[in-house]
């Protein structure tokens, strides 16, 4: 039993509007204006998801308000969950704002990273998604933007050193609510080496066989049901660190993972495409060439007794499986011959042998197959067709 899931996919180079009617001016070139904090209504569930998350504590009493240039991103959430998304600069992830355009109207929405520094972005001190967009009843493309926030603006250098010192106290934390964000390629990498956190590629199968980050697992998010069972084990007390080709599902998958009691999810801004051009490593497959069909009856038959292991290095219920037959290999090395076959490059073998997802095992006697077990397996059932 094993393998996809959705929530928000982001693009910034063609902002998508909510009516015909779009103002395709170029924003002006501004830094962002610290306003008056308006008189405004009490936050009401009408404001969306977050509302309930946007309220003063006793630290940051003082709200601050900013207006300035803002745009709109491709978002697949919101239109009926009434989940809002927004990219800002020098805003810890995580963080909620409270978002009008005529302090009239208002929504609350999750910052889930900054705007990319591209061209498109040029002058823009926020982009909110598509849905918030139309609950707030814009239709340009730019437009003035105010917003308040409840904790302080944070420098980038802060920002760092607060989700590190989070990183490291969220394992032992009691009764927090789940954190989500997005870093940089850079501040990314510095915490994978200082706080060793689990590390999800949620791309499909083939495009981690073109290049992945060190020391991986890998889930397919399109793919609803292997997904679901690969993250079952994964430890949602640990820090998990995740990423995609550009964002987008990486993005979606931390959202719904933090619905599902994981207690700190970090999205890789700009995914492995981001990481590439900032020059940081990339794991290549050395050899791609597939265990022959040849090959692999050679050796079932190599030894009365034969196990084979269809699993992955980057799959977290094959990585379960390991010292389990580690433990079987030491007690019993002498009774049968294990035989691994690589899920992401023996594609043949995987056909011949109906194994579509991993991991699978199959107990060979004299040639014939005596067992065959689908998942995660007991160390007693193997044992047992082991003798």
């Amino acid at each position: 039993n094993s393998t996809p899931l959705p929530a928000p996919v982001v693009s910034t180079s063609n902002p998508t509007t909510t009516s015909s009617n779009v103002n395709t001016t170029s924003p002006v070139k501004e830094t962002p204006k610290n306003i008056p904090v308006p008189a405004s209504p009490e936050v009401t569930a009408a404001e969306g998801y977050f509302a309930s998350q946007y309220k003063p504590s006793n630290e940051s009493s003082q709200l601050i308000a900013l207006s300035g240039s803002a745009g709109i991103f491709k978002s697949i959430t919101g239109f009926t969950d009434q989940r809002y998304y927004v990219l800002i600069n020098d805003v810890i992830p995580g963080t909620i704002i409270r978002i009008t355009v005529d302090q009239v109207k208002y929504i609350c929405a999750k910052v889930i990273g900054p705007v990319p520094e591209n061209k498109p972005n040029k002058g823009l001190l926020i982009r909110i998604s598509n849905a918030a967009a139309e609950a707030l009843g814009i239709a340009d493309a730019i437009f003035l933007l105010s917003f308040s926030i409840l904790k302080k603006i944070r420098s980038m250098q802060t920002m760092f050193k607060a989700l590190l010192l989070l990183a490291t106290y969220l394992p032992f934390a009691c009764g927090t609510k789940a954190q989500t964000g997005a870093l940089p390629p850079a501040q990314f990498q510095q915490q994978l080496s200082a706080i060793h956190p689990q590390l999800l590629d949620v791309r499909t199968a083939g495009e981690y066989q073109q290049g992945h980050l060190e020391n991986v697992l890998q889930a397919d998010w399109t793919n609803r049901a292997d997904f679901s069972e690969r993250i079952k084990y994964l430890d949602k007390n640990k820090p998990l660190f995740v990423y995609c080709a550009s964002g987008g599902r990486s993005g979606q998958a931390a959202e719904w993972l933090a619905t599902q009691g994981f207690s700190q999810v970090v999205n890789l801004s700009g995914g492995i495409i981001a990481w590439k051009q900032a020059g940081l490593p990339v794991v290549s497959a050395e050899d791609t060439r597939q265990l022959s069909i040849e090959a692999y009856n050679k050796l079932i038959h190599s030894a009365a007794v034969v196990l084979v292991d269809f699993g992955a290095e980057w799959c977290p219920p094959c990585k379960k499986m390991e010292p389990i037959l580690a433990s079987l290999q030491k007690e019993m090395g002498k009774n049968f011959t294990l035989v691994k076959v690589d899920g992401g490059r023996d594609t043949d073998l995987m056909k011949l042998n109906g194994v579509s997802a991993l991991p699978v095992f199959l107990v060979y006697k004299n040639g014939q197959v005596v067992y065959r077990g689908d998942g995660v397996q007991e160390k007693a059932t193997l044992q047992k067709y082991l003798q």
